[in-house]
């Protein structure tokens, strides 16, 4: 007998907590998942270098990296390259540009790689220009210049981290070299300060 009152109040110390939850109300539980870190990185593909190597029937390439250093703050590196060459009956002109340039971005509503932003940059140019004659070589023009300026632009970033950068800003060329005289002294603009179109697609993580 009293092994089995020992049984009843057992089973009953497990009912009573069981049963005793109020009807109607639910058990809730909490899952919580962890943000999608904001992108810090960007390669990008600039059009413009290829834009001006398709002008001149050549080639172009632009290629560049930005790196988030702050909520406001990036760095970016960026080089270029166009090269081209055209004949006329015997003659012939080659055309070659290498630069580079790292500049500073400021994002003002600190969405770092993303929306609006106000580069300042610097960077230089080596341009290569020479005019051959039946073959042979009758001038040749190098130059390398430094070039500074500020641009300003908006990152369109998808939910997949494909991004399309539009801008626009200005370039001053410090100094000059035997191909931007050459260009003056023939009554024509050297190109010495000009507007840049920024129009690159690209990738961030």
């Amino acid at each position: 007998m009293k092994n089995k009152a020992l049984v009843f109040f057992l089973v009953l110390s497990i009912a009573i907590p069981v049963f005793s939850q109020e009807p109607g109300v639910p058990i809730r539980v909490e899952v919580s998942f962890a943000e999608k870190p904001e992108p810090q990185n960007a390669v990008f593909f600039d059009f413009g270098p290829m834009l001006v190597g398709a002008i001149l029937g050549g080639f172009g390439i632009g290629v560049g990296y930005e790196r988030a250093i702050a909520d406001e703050f990036t760095l970016l590196g960026h080089f270029n390259y166009i090269g081209a060459e055209l004949e006329f009956s015997n003659d012939k002109m080659t055309f070659l540009l290498v630069g580079g340039s790292i500049a500073g971005r400021y994002y003002p509503l600190k969405t770092a790689v993303r929306g609006l932003f106000i580069e300042m940059g610097a960077g230089f140019n080596y341009t290569n220009f020479a005019y051959y004659i039946d073959k042979y070589l009758d001038e040749e023009l190098k130059s390398l210049v430094v070039e500074l300026g500020p641009t300003v632009g908006w990152k369109f970033i998808s939910r997949r981290g494909i991004f399309m950068e539009l801008g626009v800003g200005c370039f001053l060329r410090l100094g000059k070299g035997p191909f931007e005289r050459a260009f003056e002294e023939a009554g024509m603009d050297s190109g010495a300060n000009y507007l840049r179109w920024l129009f690159s697609l690209g990738w961030t993580f």
